[in-house]
């Protein structure tokens, strides 16, 4: 288990793959055939959220990358009690979800697949999970005009402008987005993610969108 916050763990944690390449779909598919394998029983009663992140681990084989930072928030930390979870014959993810669910008594969490790892976070309004992917915008860099520093800001204001614009951390929610060497690391829930692809596919295509003025 990674003790790690978002912004600590995302250049290790996350490779510079994305959906569609060898590497990253045999590793999903590696990780989701482990999440989907049975254990024959669980039982946790009176032990703290790490411990039982910890025990998940062993048993299943599966690396869980737990945000740290950002669950302290919602007022969960490794110390959070889990009690009372008897399980038989379930799927290593059904496991997870019911120690995270244990756990939400405090405060919404889930679990999100990550290329060759899970990623334990808050629930976004109790319902949406956020995770993180990145894209890369070095063939729009390539075509813009000008700096490529400014190109890609221009490229992350286009992006909080068009996808759901209310649920970027400026509006004091939860999505997130940065760029470091024509890669951008975006937080977001699954449906928004699912929009931004085809934006930035969008924009391979045509160019960068238009730069600001100085």
């Amino acid at each position: 288990m990674e003790e790690s916050n978002e912004a600590d763990s995302l250049d290790g944690a996350f490779p510079k793959t994305g959906p569609g390449s060898a590497t990253w779909s045999a590793a999903r598919k590696t990780l989701l055939e482990k999440l989907a394998q049975h254990v024959k029983s669980v039982d946790l009663d009176d032990v703290s959220l790490s411990q039982a992140i910890q025990w998940f681990e062993e048993s299943s084989g599966v690396k869980v990358n737990v945000w740290w930072s950002s669950l302290r928030k919602e007022g969960i930390d490794p110390e959070t009690p889990i009690y009372g979870i008897h399980l038989k014959d379930v799927e290593n993810g059904t496991a997870l979800a019911r120690i995270l669910d244990n756990a939400s008594e405090i405060a919404p969490t889930s679990f999100s697949v990550w290329n060759d790892q899970v990623v334990v976070s808050p629930s976004v309004a109790g319902v949406h999970a956020v995770f993180v992917r990145r894209y890369d915008i070095r063939p729009i860099l390539a075509k813009a005009s000008g700096a490529n520093a400014r190109a890609a800001t221009a490229i992350i204001a286009a992006v909080r402008r068009t996808i759901d614009r209310s649920s970027w951390e400026s509006s004091g929610r939860f999505g997130k987005i940065s760029e470091k060497d024509g890669w951008l690391t975006v937080q977001q829930t699954a449906e928004n993610h699912d929009d931004l692809a085809n934006l930035v596919n969008a924009w391979v295509d045509a160019g960068a969108p238009r730069q600001a003025e100085p």
